[in-house]
């Protein structure tokens, strides 16, 4: 009967070991997964800001470009003006046809970067979504 109740005992102390390691084990699970719902947070309200910084940035390629038409047009329109002029007619219609260039070479830019910009915004959605 003694052994009975001894090794009871022993095996109750040993139920109660497992119990608390089992305790602090899911206690430190919680806090981990505590800690990573915080950082996931975080995360996602930095890609959300990054969003909106993207979002201007489109806004801001989109003038770019559409102030380079402008350049364009006039470019070209000033070329057309210019060309009938005797005194410093090359002088001036070259001026106007680099301009147009640039312009040409900046709206080609402009596009890329607003491409890359949206890629971005695209995948900043996907992050956000998780």
């Amino acid at each position: 009967m003694r052994q009975l109740a001894s090794r009871t005992s022993v095996s109750t102390r040993e139920i109660q070991i497992i119990v608390s390691n089992i305790q602090q084990g899911a206690q430190r699970v919680f806090s981990q997964m505590s800690d990573g719902v915080a950082a996931t947070d975080a995360a996602v309200v930095q890609a959300q800001d990054a969003g909106a910084a993207i979002h201007s940035l489109l806004r801001g390629y989109q003038t770019i470009k559409d102030r380079t038409l402008d350049i364009k047009t006039a470019s070209v329109e000033q070329s057309k003006t210019v060309s009938g002029a005797v005194t410093h007619a090359g002088r001036v219609d070259e001026l106007a046809r680099t301009g147009q260039e640039l312009s040409l070479e900046a709206l080609h830019t402009s596009r890329a970067v607003m491409a890359l910009a949206e890629d971005l915004g695209k995948k900043l959605k996907v992050f956000s979504s998780l």
